[in-house]
């Protein structure tokens, strides 16, 4: 009985302990605008970071890397690698929606949680929708010149929605 209960405890341990630092490593990844190419990042200046978020030219740098975490049937919550570990949400003022998109303190609450899905009509990649707004995440164009600018809109379903395909 006693040899079960040692076998059946290092089960358990094996089954809830944390994955080594260099398995997590292996998770990160860029995350492009189908439109663009350009990579989504937090915005650092001066060596410090910002909340901001942005696509930029790929540099591979760990302000562009991004990992996905399960949270729910369907869910993740979209961390940062960088030093901050901050998650991907979309802003909420005063309990209002906005449409900016920025990194924050990891908290797991709806507007951080993202469902990824396949984008359609036989284009390679996915989409970013916020669960709390039901918005997809998009880099911005205006006159049909790319910016910077990263947000969440409504999904695109009869002009260009490349701009809210990642991949």
């Amino acid at each position: 009985m006693r040899r079960f209960a040692i076998a059946l405890a290092t089960m358990a341990a094996l089954f809830v302990a944390p994955a080594p630092a260099s398995a997590a490593e292996d998770y990160w990844h860029s995350t492009l605008n189908w439109r663009s190419t350009k990579c989504l990042e937090q915005v650092w200046v001066s060596g410090a970071e910002t909340t901001d978020v942005q696509v930029a030219t790929c540099t591979g740098g760990d302000s562009q890397l991004w990992a996905s975490t399960r949270v729910g049937t369907g869910y993740v919550v979209v961390t940062i690698k960088n030093k901050s570990g901050k998650c991907l949400e979309q802003s909420y003022v005063d309990g209002a929606e906005t449409t900016t998109v920025k990194v924050a303190e990891c908290t797991g609450a709806t507007n951080q949680q993202w469902e990824i899905y396949q984008a359609e009509y036989y284009v390679t990649g996915y989409f970013l929708k916020n669960i709390n707004s039901g918005k997809r995440l998009q880099q911005n164009y205006v006159n049909d010149v790319a910016t910077p600018t990263v947000n969440v809109a409504a999904a695109n379903v009869w002009g260009d929605y490349r701009n809210q395909i990642w991949r």
